[in-house]
């Protein structure tokens, strides 16, 4: 691009032998490291929303609650979902919305990078089973847990 701007311009055209080298050279730099993709792998936050929506979009039914530490990702598709720290503190209540069908299912999207005592609580008062696994980098995964439904004693 540079070289090419220089032959825009007709007073820089003595200078565009050596305009053309430091592009040349500026090419050969930057070209490996884009090759790589070192940068464009550490955009996480679209590989992890492509797999929560892959998600919440294979399930039509829209009485579903989703736990998520970024809600408002589930909340563009029209879907219910509190966030993580909610979801901890008032567990026992949707607890009983879903044991009485209010809400059919209780999914819990959880990232495995997270603070273990910000979701602890979570984990232990509830009856998780674990559906499925991403990976989002070599260090994080997001895994996909439904709550075992509570059948209403008669």
């Amino acid at each position: 691009m540079l070289f090419c701007w220089s032959w825009t311009f007709p007073q820089l055209r003595s200078h565009s032998i050596g305009l053309l080298i430091i592009a040349l050279l500026l090419g050969l730099l930057y070209l490996p490291q884009g090759l790589h993709g070192r940068f464009g792998n550490k955009l996480t936050l679209n590989r992890e929303t492509r797999y929560v929506y892959e998600v919440v979009l294979s399930d039509p039914r829209k009485d579903t609650l989703y736990i998520h530490e970024r809600p408002g990702q589930i909340v563009v598709l029209e879907r219910g979902t509190i966030s993580v720290r909610r979801a901890s503190q008032e567990l026992g209540k949707y607890q009983k919305n879903l044991s009485q069908g209010l809400i059919q299912e209780l999914v819990y999207l959880r990232r495995t990078d997270t603070d273990p005592a910000q979701d602890q609580q979570l984990l232990d008062n509830g009856d998780w089973l674990e559906e499925q696994r991403f990976m989002i980098t070599t260090r994080r995964e997001l895994v996909v847990l439904r709550h075992r439904k509570i059948e209403k004693p008669d």
